[in-house]
């Protein structure tokens, strides 16, 4: 049997998701784009950003409106949270799709009654390692979802967001420094960064 070294510590409550809220976001209608999660193993992946915002998010106070290209895994976020007593909805969108970004932010600023925040947590990484093997469609794919997207989100959103709302975009350690081998990711987060 394998013991933990004695230096290290069990995670605090706010590092492992358990925490409760203390109100910081009373009142705060806020959009998390990309607030599902890809699972692999649910027994074993861990929660993902965009969940864990979320989830962070209505145990402040806010009013969350969850968006995700992926329904089901934007309804089990919203099904967390209301399950905690928070207030959230989902709603289907693929922000690489202009219809669907003008779509997703009139039905979130329609179901919040406003916008106080928006945090962009996309961003894909399709295709094969290294320039040599990138192809066009998946450079344009890649682009369209985590630089083109995050750019439509904000032209749309700017006539809801109140005064002195919070835009936040999530990039990569690849924006600053290009690492993975998958150029359209890493130039992607590189620009949004």
């Amino acid at each position: 049997m394998t013991e933990k070294p004695s230096f290290v510590r069990p995670l605090s409550p706010e590092s492992s998701g358990e925490a409760p809220g203390r109100g910081r976001l009373q009142g705060r209608r806020i959009l998390v784009v990309g607030g599902g999660q890809r699972t692999f193993d649910a027994a074993t992946d861990p929660v993902g950003n965009g969940r864990a915002m979320s989830l962070l998010f209505a145990r402040e106070g806010a009013h969350v409106a969850v968006a995700d290209n992926n329904r089901a895994s934007a309804d089990d976020t919203v099904s967390r949270i209301t399950s905690e007593g928070g207030r959230a909805f989902s709603i289907a969108a693929d922000i690489a799709h202009e219809e669907d970004v003008a779509r997703m932010i009139d039905e979130a600023a329609g179901g919040l009654g406003g916008l106080d925040g928006m945090v962009l947590n996309v961003g894909i990484g399709v295709g094969a390692l290294g320039l040599d093997g990138v192809d066009l469609k998946q450079w344009n794919d890649t682009l369209a979802v985590n630089l083109s997207g995050p750019m439509l989100c904000c032209r749309k959103a700017l006539k809801h967001l109140a005064d002195g709302a919070s835009v936040v975009f999530i990039s990569s350690i690849a924006g600053l420094r290009s690492g993975s081998w998958l150029i359209a990711y890493d130039t992607s987060k590189a620009a949004l960064g």
